[in-house]
């Protein structure tokens, strides 16, 4: 069970470490975000949602916050796109987005309620995306429920009626 919580979640760090490169290349291209953040979601099994974030107004013609999003809502299964940022939804006073954007490599977040994309408890994978200078100017963010790893932890069953935790 370990291993295949490992395994998913080494999954998507893979991808998102890739789209985090891809959005590097592809930062004279805005709208190419919402591409990266679905091919995210639509490559990574029981990946609930993704989003590629940039610094404030590091887009000027899109506004303060931009944040390609790409994920499913909790009551259907057809992928939705969107800009996600803005003030109901302030992704920059984030723990995802500000850890992220200032980690090396990639982080996990610590478990938290997100009522903006997810609608659920979740955590996070982000890491940062870079310019041609090195600078910082965005994050690419993984999300999964906290119910879809548990889904993971309940499927063993030693006996019926058993309940399994991991520590």
């Amino acid at each position: 069970t370990e291993q295949a919580i490992r395994s998913k979640m080494g999954r998507a760090e893979t991808i998102a470490d890739a789209m985090c490169l891809l959005a590097e290349h592809s930062l004279d291209y805005p709208d190419e975000m919402y591409n990266i953040s679905s091919y995210i979601v639509e490559s990574t099994l029981q990946v609930t949602s993704a989003g590629v974030a940039f610094i404030e107004n590091y887009y000027p013609e899109k506004g303060r916050w931009f944040l390609a999003y790409a994920g499913y809502p909790w009551d259907s299964d057809t992928l939705v796109t969107k800009q996600l940022g803005g003030e109901t939804h302030d992704y920059l006073t984030m723990e995802w987005f500000q850890r992220g954007l200032e980690s090396e490599k990639g982080i996990w977040t610590n478990p938290y309620f997100d009522d903006g994309g997810g609608c659920g408890k979740m955590v996070t994978y982000a890491r940062a995306i870079k310019d041609s200078s090195g600078r910082r100017v965005g994050v690419v963010g993984v999300d999964f429920t906290l119910d879809s790893l548990a889904a993971i932890v309940q499927s063993v069953r030693p006996y019926p009626h058993s309940y399994s935790t991991l520590v």
